[in-house]
């Protein structure tokens, strides 16, 4: 299990998070929802910089201490990259990340006693420092002999070197995987997805050219935004090439209940003609330029959870606002997308929302385990009521949750506790407390201006 305790950053003024396959964060607009899914990805990434420095160590010679000093120089500077100054940071603040609790394998984040210039202090606990010494040292090592093998290879065995070289780099990968416990293709999809569809193609690459030229330094301060919106487009463009490729052979069970419910999110088909974009509905195509908001924000989670069935791929996505302009019906959709995806590729997802309509529809599908474990006989019924019924469970095609899966987190500046779980513990569901809060304020409302309404 991974873990991360975050202490007086930013708007958190505590907070304790369990990282399950399904991670949502609710709460109202500036509560921290997005500063705390960008320190998970933050952490869950720095597996590129720790092969950042095994690239730099192929020119130079460094033993175990300075590469462990030049990957936590690359920390520093991504920190800075996602979060700015630590100067400017809570004196306080302190963030420890788990990377694998039961092992107590952790890296903490806080700022130094130095009062003449504060910096960003990075502590590893003793055995996983060790851990990362040694394996720096040695796949730096590795590193170097497959760089000699491609060097030196003669014509004859050039073959033979270079499926070496393969082999042993992928065998350094493996090792630098174990470590940080990656095993996933990491994205974010930022709010305001609409940018990738709403834009003519040549408006699209003239926003990328320049995001890239802003991001060249990718040490630069508070850029992250910038940096996720390019590496956003780049996928984008990646998912077009993808289904343009595909085209419509694809079809199975499985993947017919994914276009059931697809199709209903975007109130049509998604197609491509001659490189453009178009929704299609009842031999009418609409260019993706000119639908509705809420089919373009949906559109490329759509696509990416599709291209993750069918490739079967394990993937660490963070969503921010899935349900932005879409209505309860497609946010239930959507949501049951995401389920399936994370049951049949054991992926992980986290989504920040402002929406009480998705605990209640994670609920649901944490109720749907929950009967059908004390019931076996509701099976077949609630399988019919969710359309489920044509799919195998025993493939893991299947919407329905289990509570070790989910975790959710209500967050508020203004409580006395701000990070509560709205998992209850006795019952495994989302408490009923946390579903009726928003609507008893609006009921609160009516009543009184009812009562007042009529009163003489």
């Amino acid at each position: 299990m991974q873990k991360i305790i975050i202490e007086n950053f930013r708007q958190v003024s505590h907070a304790e998070i369990e990282i399950t396959n399904f991670l949502l964060f609710i709460g109202e607009q500036a509560s921290g929802k997005s500063t705390i899914a960008k320190l998970i990805y933050f952490f869950k990434s720095l597996r590129e910089e720790y092969r950042a420095v095994i690239a730099d160590s192929l020119n130079k010679n460094t033993n175990a201490v300075g590469l462990s000093q030049d990957f936590v120089k690359k920390i520093q500077n991504k920190f800075k990259t996602y979060f700015g100054y630590t100067s400017e940071l809570k004196d306080n603040f302190k963030i420890t990340f788990y990377y694998d609790f039961d092992k107590n394998q952790t890296l903490t984040l806080s700022k130094t006693d130095s009062s003449a210039k504060k910096t960003l202090r990075i502590v590893f606990n003793t055995n996983f420092y060790e851990e990362i010494k040694t394996n720096l040292n040695n796949v730096s090592i590795e590193a170097k002999k497959i760089q000699i093998l491609r060097q030196q290879a003669e014509e004859t065995e050039y073959k033979f070197m270079a499926q070496m070289s393969i082999n042993l780099e992928q065998d350094l990968y493996k090792k630098i995987d174990n470590l940080f416990k990656y095993d996933f293709t990491p994205a974010f999809f930022p709010a305001g997805r609409y940018i990738s569809t709403f834009f003519s193609e040549y408006t699209r690459t003239l926003i990328q050219t320049n995001l890239a030229k802003e991001n060249v330094d990718k040490n630069s301060v508070n850029s992250i935004d910038s940096i996720f919106l390019e590496e956003f487009l780049n996928h984008v463009n990646f998912l077009k090439r993808y289904f343009e490729r595909l085209g419509l052979s694809q079809s199975s069970t499985l993947l017919d209940f994914f276009d059931g419910l697809s199709t209903y999110i975007l109130k049509g088909k998604y197609v491509q003609d001659k490189q453009e974009e178009f929704i299609s509905s009842n031999d009418v195509k609409i260019s993706v330029s000119a639908a509705s908001s809420g089919q373009q924000e949906s559109l490329r989670i759509v696509q990416d959870l599709l291209y993750l069935i069918i490739k079967n791929q394990k993937s660490f996505r963070v969503v921010e606002e899935p349900e932005a302009h879409l209505y309860p019906k497609a946010q239930k959709y959507l949501i049951e997308l995401m389920a399936l995806t994370i049951n049949l590729t054991s992926s992980q997802i986290i989504i920040t929302s402002h929406s009480p309509y998705i605990l209640s529809i994670v609920n649901n599908l944490l109720l749907y385990s929950q009967t059908i474990h004390k019931n076996p006989n509701s099976k077949s019924l609630i399988e019919t009521h969710f359309g489920t019924d044509q799919l195998d469970p025993k493939r893991n095609e299947k919407i329905n949750l289990e509570t070790s899966q989910v975790q959710a987190y209500l967050l508020d500046v203004s409580a006395e506790n701000y990070c509560v779980s709205a998992i209850d513990t006795e019952t495994g569901l989302i408490g009923n407390n946390f579903l009726d809060n928003e609507t008893e304020a609006l009921n609160n409302d009516f009543e009184t201006l009812y009562h007042l309404y009529f009163k003489n």
